[in-house]
């Protein structure tokens, strides 16, 4: 669960490093996000992922959680809440 966690920050990271400033659309960093996160092996749903227009750009929030079974009635819950903000 936590290393779903890193990889979604390090994919974050990444896309607001090479597409912050360039002008991008809402469409253009979905398909660049779901791209991303398939090579590192992470599934989300479309609800998972946010992207909302803000006063200079994008906000691009991944609400996610994680649940695995331990034992019969114990279970393991991870929640992951990242938000970048990308400049147009």
């Amino acid at each position: 669960l936590s290393v779903q966690g890193m990889r979604i920050r390090t994919v974050l990271s990444d896309l607001k490093e090479e597409v912050d400033g360039k002008g991008t659309t809402a469409s253009a960093l979905r398909l660049e996000l779901s791209s991303r996160l398939y090579v590192e092996g992470v599934t989300l749903s479309r609800d998972d992922v946010k992207i909302t227009p803000a006063p200079s750009g994008y906000k691009l929030r991944v609400q996610y959680d994680s649940r695995t079974q331990f034992l019969s009635d114990i279970w393991f819950l991870g929640v992951i809440d990242e938000q970048i903000e990308i400049q147009r």
